[in-house]
C-alpha cells in the first residue's frame, strides 16, 4: 500500500505527516528549522522509506523546493483536517 507525505513550512518549523491511502496516520513529525527550510526537510525524508510514497502534498506556504507535489491552501489543509480527527470541534484558532 502506497502512502502519502503531507509537509506544512511555517514560520519557525516544519511538520510533516505520513498517511495510508486510507487516511490512517502512520508517522507524524515537527521540526524546527531555524531558517534551515530545505535541510529539516531532507533530514525528515532521511526517516522515511521513500519506497511506500505515492505522493506528496505541501501546503501553499511550503516552498517550491519539493517538485510534483500537490498543493493545498493552508487553511483549507487546517479545517479539513479538524473536521476528520476533531469532528466535535466548534472553532478553530490558528496562531
Amino acid at each position: 500500500m502506497l502512502h502519502i507525505l503531507g509537509i506544512d513550512v511555517g514560520s519557525v518549523a516544519v511538520s510533516a505527516v505520513l498517511m495510508t491511502s486510507r487516511q490512517q496516520i502512520v508517522k507524524t513529525d515537527y521540526r524546527l528549522h531555524y531558517g534551515a527550510i530545505r535541510e529539516t526537510i531532507i533530514d525528515i525524508l532521511k526517516d522515511i522509506n521513500l519506497k511506500i510514497l505515492g505522493g506528496v502534498a505541501t501546503t501553499s506556504s511550503t516552498p517550491d523546493i519539493i517538485r510534483n507535489a500537490f498543493k493545498y491552501d493552508n487553511q483549507l489543509a487546517l479545517i479539513m483536517a479538524v473536521k476528520k480527527y476533531c469532528p466535535e470541534a466548534r472553532t478553530i484558532l490558528n496562531v
